[in-house]
């Protein structure tokens, strides 16, 4: 009877090796064919489950290029077969054991392939299989991606793949399943995850059957991280929600937050979000309330490793900010004060969330205001939106209570070029997601403010939208707003004013006037009084300036940083060379002679004789700035005693006669930034460059203390001009125009409704006087040029000059008052005089 038990234990246990090792060799033989039949392993495919979106096999095979097409997706030649190979790399999941031996194959593409099969697996379990491999430097597919080009047409293939090793494809799976290198996620930085990295992970997450950073990896896949999400990737989504429901408690509700809680402290659609907040409340509100808080005070609620998050962690964030958003519902008025004293814990270097003061006011209704006020007191970031979000809990909280207090905040906190964070607008954000129905009686108060008139495009369209939620047709196209974002004079002075009188209309406010359309010259002039044609130069960088003698007898043309002296009696040239070929300046002293500041000896003032075009003096700069003088902007006063400089890193202002620094300011610089001195020497005003584009700066030009700064500009500053006595500066900006301000008071005398052009504008410039203000407009014929000429006084365009020129001369020419202002001189590829009368 033995004999016969032990014969059918051998032979069940016979067939079950051969089923086993049956299932090994046809796995190894699936994986052996497709390394020799697939040209590329995408990781994008593979790890990120999206599909590639190139160009069609039609034009891939005109031009063996591909491309990414809005609208045409998966049919293209080498997309189709990443499709397919993803395809039969999940059909192979299911044998881990043979997988796990294949990862040991002599064939490095078969090794690839075998990771690609375990990682259809999304078990997290399996993570120390990957991490076997990340050392692999075997070259292996090529990765296909699309390409990283914007420009349109079809890619080079170049464009497309990059070659990466075996370990490569290791380290780019471990990155996307949360695996850390040195403390930090590697997913979009970069970097290598080491076998320390990896042994420190698992050491943590060694012996788990789920954790909430593995959920979070299968619903990334399951998502394909799309917003909006798309209705196809809604099975694998469910599939993924169904396995996080089966865990058992607390769990459950821990690890679906982890997964689910929506980013930042917006309101989303809900095509945008797999759960919605009433979703996630519910689900939250099954966890002990004391377990809650708890989390928020970074205790421990779970044995998982991942929910024991670090303060700074991104998902702590945006955990913590959907518990406290709700705090209302989901924790305990006694919690307020614990609230209150994580701020302070679990703040970051740039500041205090405001999550946690508006979760302790929402606990505590009856305290909201002190709370709330109390941390707006203490809010002065002004590089993110942390004020506007806790004035806007304030609407939300306590609502027409604050009416007052937020209408003046409001037109308080407008932004500025300096303060780039739109506080106002969030503070809009924050009471349209409030949904209050008084909400209508705020946006009625902003309206009727005397201040609305300064109201930009930001505040407008969020306005219009607030307001056209609550009608049946809107009060301004959604596509009219949009259209209508700040790119020209056109836009602020004539749509802008009209958006202001239909929402005044709306809540029953009279209209105001509509400002006038562009100006209208009382006298055109065409026929200069004399023009000569520029020697033609090579081409150098520098700026280019155009300066009238005292007596009005001579005219310095500074361009290709070549000086050339004119008469203007006649419009002939006077002195064609000589001069230094270097030059950054030019300016006439006192005396009648000509000063040249040219690059030579790393910065230097010449002095020339005009009637003897001799050499008479030579000063070397003193206390030079530390980025060289050779690139930058320069400005000279009337009497060229003081010379202004803007370079890379300095700003600053020297005296001509010693060559000596009066002052130097670091980082207030900057090569190309609007660069003027008054022409009594005593103001200079700067152009905000890359920080602050939409600024303008004062300065004391003696001291170089800092007197204002000019914030409330629409557009980016292009050029500056400042009247001889440094008392009124005028701004040009593509969407304000001309602006004409008072320097020692920062209001706006006048505003000259003149199309500037959008880039590269020469300066405006005032006559001696300061009754008249030119400046180059916008023209969009090719070689036509427009120069208006304002009385500043009256704010009356009083001449515009119109001429024609080499279509290669942009607008940026330089214009010059002749000492009386009876003449503006012009230089393009011609110099001329013009007769203002």
């Amino acid at each position: 009877m033995k004999p016969k038990i032990v014969l059918c234990l051998a032979l069940v246990l016979r067939g079950l090796l051969a089923n086993c090792f049956g299932a090994a060799d046809t796995t190894r033989a699936q994986l052996e064919r497709m390394a020799q039949t697939y040209s590329h392993f995408s990781e994008t495919v593979v790890i990120w489950n999206r599909d590639l979106r190139l160009w069609d096999p039609r034009e891939e095979a005109m031009t063996t290029t591909n491309v990414f097409v809005p609208g045409r997706r998966g049919t293209n030649a080498l997309a189709a077969e990443q499709s397919r190979l993803v395809a039969e790399l999940r059909a192979l999941r299911g044998n881990r054991e043979s997988l796990a031996a294949l990862l040991k194959h002599a064939d490095p593409k078969v090794r690839t392939l075998a990771l690609g099969a375990v990682f259809q697996r999304e078990d997290g379990r399996d993570l120390p299989l990957i991490a076997g491999l990340i050392n692999d430097s075997a070259g292996t597919f090529p990765n296909l991606h699309e390409s990283g080009n914007s420009a349109g047409g079809v890619r080079p293939m170049s464009e497309l793949e990059n070659p990466q090793s075996v370990g490569d494809v290791a380290q780019a799976m471990l990155a996307f399943w949360g695996v850390p290198h040195n403390g930090r996620l590697v997913e979009f930085w970069g970097g290598d995850i080491t076998t320390n990295d990896f042994a420190e992970y698992w050491k943590r997450h060694a012996g788990r059957e789920y954790s909430a950073s593995w959920f979070a990896a299968k619903m990334k896949r399951a998502t394909r991280q799309t917003i909006p999400i798309q209705p196809q990737y809604r099975p694998d989504i469910d599939r993924v929600l169904e396995e996080m429901k089966a865990l058992p408690m607390p769990d459950r509700a821990w690890i679906q937050l982890y997964v689910l809680a929506p980013e930042g402290w917006i309101e989303f659609e809900p095509e945008e979000l797999v759960a919605t907040d009433g979703e996630l409340i519910a689900m939250v509100k099954t966890l002990a309330p004391e377990s809650r808080l708890l989390f928020l005070q970074r205790q421990k609620v779970s044995d998982d490793p991942d929910l024991l998050i670090d303060k700074d962690d991104l998902q702590f964030v945006r955990m913590s900010n959907f518990l406290l958003r709700h705090a209302d519902q989901l924790l305990r008025s006694e919690d307020a004060d614990a609230l209150l004293a994580c701020q302070y814990v679990t703040h970051q270097g740039g500041g205090v969330n405001p999550a946690w003061a508006i979760g302790a006011a929402l606990v505590q209704p009856a305290h909201a205001g002190e709370i709330l006020h109390n941390a707006l007191a203490h809010e002065t970031r002004s590089y993110e939106t942390a004020a506007g979000t806790l004035a806007g809990s304030l609407w939300r909280i306590r609502g027409p209570a604050e009416m007052d207090f937020l209408v003046n905040w409001f037109y308080a906190e407008l932004p500025t070029a300096s303060e780039p964070a739109h506080q106002p607008l969030a503070l809009l954000w924050e009471a349209e997601a409030a949904a209050r129905p008084d909400t209508k009686e705020l946006i009625a108060a902003l309206v009727k403010d005397p201040r609305f008139d300064r109201t930009d495009w930001g505040i407008l369209s969020e306005l219009l939208k607030m307001v056209n939620a609550g009608r049946s047709t809107p009060l301004v196209k959604q596509a009219d707003i949009s259209a209508a974002q700040p790119n020209g004079l056109a836009d602020v002075h004539r749509v802008y004013p009209d958006w202001r009188n239909r929402l005044r209309r709306e809540y029953g406010l009279p209209e105001e006037p509509l400002p006038a359309a562009l100006a209208v010259p009382e006298k055109v002039l065409t026929q200069p009084a004399w023009s000569a044609a520029v020697p033609k130069q090579q081409g150098r960088g520098g700026q280019w300036r155009l300066v009238p003698s005292q007596d009005g007898q001579w005219l310095a043309l500074l361009s290709h940083q070549i000086v050339t002296i004119w008469r203007t009696d006649t419009g002939n040239l006077a002195r064609p060379d000589g001069y230094p070929t270097v030059a950054g300046d030019v300016a006439f002293t006192a005396a009648g002679q000509l000063l040249i500041f040219d690059f030579g000896d790393y910065g230097r003032f010449r002095t020339w004789d005009l009637s003897s075009h001799q050499e008479t003096n030579k000063v070397l700069l003193s206390g030079k700035p530390t980025s060289g003088v050779d690139e930058g902007r320069y400005s000279f006063d009337r009497t060229a005693q003081r010379m202004a400089f803007a370079g890379y890193n300095e700003l600053g202002c020297f005296d001509t006669r010693t060559g000596a620094a009066l002052w130097l300011r670091s980082r207030e610089g900057g090569v190309k930034i609007p660069t003027t001195l008054s022409a009594d020497g005593t103001r200079l005003v700067v152009g905000g460059g890359t920080d602050f584009p939409k600024a303008v700066r004062l300065y004391d030009a003696i001291t170089g203390e800092r007197l204002r700064q000019f914030d409330f500009l629409a557009g980016q500053v292009l050029a500056l001009a400042i009247s001889s006595n440094g008392q009124r500066l005028v701004t040009a900006t593509a969407a304000d125009g001309l602006q004409l301000w008072d320097c020692a008071t920062g209001k706006t005398l006048q505003t000259y409704a003149w199309q500037v052009p959008g880039w590269n504008m020469g300066p405006p410039v005032f006559s001696a006087d300061g009754q008249w203000l030119a400046a180059v407009g916008s023209s969009f014929a090719i070689g036509a040029h427009e120069i208006g000429i304002f009385n500043t006084v009256t704010g009356r365009l009083k001449w515009v000059i119109r001429f024609q020129t080499d279509s290669s001369f942009g607008a940026d020419m330089p214009l010059a008052f002749s000492p009386d202002g009876t003449f503006l001189y012009i230089a393009t590829d011609r110099i001329e005089a013009w007769l203002l009368k």
